[in-house]
């Protein structure tokens, strides 16, 4: 390489910068997605074994 290519100043485009604004955001929807399917989940969970519990108690 000659000193020209080392010295050349690198830019983003706006493509580029919307490219990895949009990759962010995608995986941060599939991280909080994930968590509120496991909470979810665990709710559903909690809410059978507190209904057969009850229905233990109630006879």
């Amino acid at each position: 390489m000659d000193e020209k290519e080392q010295q050349q100043e690198r830019t983003l485009t706006d493509a580029d910068v919307d490219a990895v604004i949009d990759r962010m955001f995608q995986r941060l929807r599939l991280n909080v997605g994930t968590g509120v399917l496991a909470l979810a989940w665990k709710a559903a969970i909690l809410m059978i074994v507190a209904m057969a519990y009850y229905a233990l108690k109630k006879g």
